[in-house]
């Protein structure tokens, strides 16, 4: 690594102790997802067990999740990054390189990956339902169908009643003149 490079090596932005070097006792790097500042995972604990709320020791952002809520638990606002405990090499270089450019860029990404997750879900709960309002409204034709064939069958047997009680009455008119035929053939 030269010169240059070491000068612009990532630094935890509280004790300003170089980050990601390759031995095992490097400090663990956690960063903001709010603002993407860099630290030693026991800088910022420390930090934010002192000064609950005051957001980043570097900008004063306020310390948010992945999703944009505010919050002071460091689970939820922190994010790790992880550099490999072996000898450095082309990788490890340009990892540094873009980590130290533009540390936003890892909570773009994040950011980018929740979004297209929470997209997709939605997509899927979308089509859930218009599946279901599709069924619903299937049902519905089909119970409006045996609506209007109950319907028709009710109308059916009403006249079929209004006649059979016409039928009956003339019956029961022939049945009386009958009775009053016989009754008056007896006398």
């Amino acid at each position: 690594m030269s010169d240059a490079q070491r000068a612009e090596h990532p630094l935890c932005d509280i004790c300003r102790g170089r980050l990601f070097q390759p031995h095992p006792d490097t400090p663990k790097v956690k960063f903001s997802y709010a603002c993407g500042h860099l630290y030693c995972k026991e800088c910022i604990l420390s930090f934010m067990r002192e000064h609950p709320g005051s957001g980043c020791p570097q900008c004063a952002l306020g310390f948010t999740t992945v999703q944009g809520d505010v919050s002071d638990n460091p689970e939820h606002v922190l994010g790790s990054l992880y550099a490999p405990m072996t000898t450095q090499d082309e990788s490890d270089e340009i990892l540094e390189d873009i980590v130290a450019s533009s540390p936003a860029l890892i909570l773009g990404r994040r950011r980018l990956d929740l979004g297209k997750t929470l997209l997709a879900n939605a997509q899927q709960e979308h089509d859930a339902l218009l599946a279901e309002q599709q069924f619903n409204t299937n049902a519905a034709a089909r119970l409006l169908h045996q609506l209007d064939v109950a319907s028709n069958v009710y109308d059916d047997a009403i006249e079929l009643n209004k006649k059979l009680a016409e039928e009956l009455d003339s019956m029961r008119g022939d049945r009386e003149r009958l009775e009053h035929e016989l009754a008056s053939m007896q006398d």
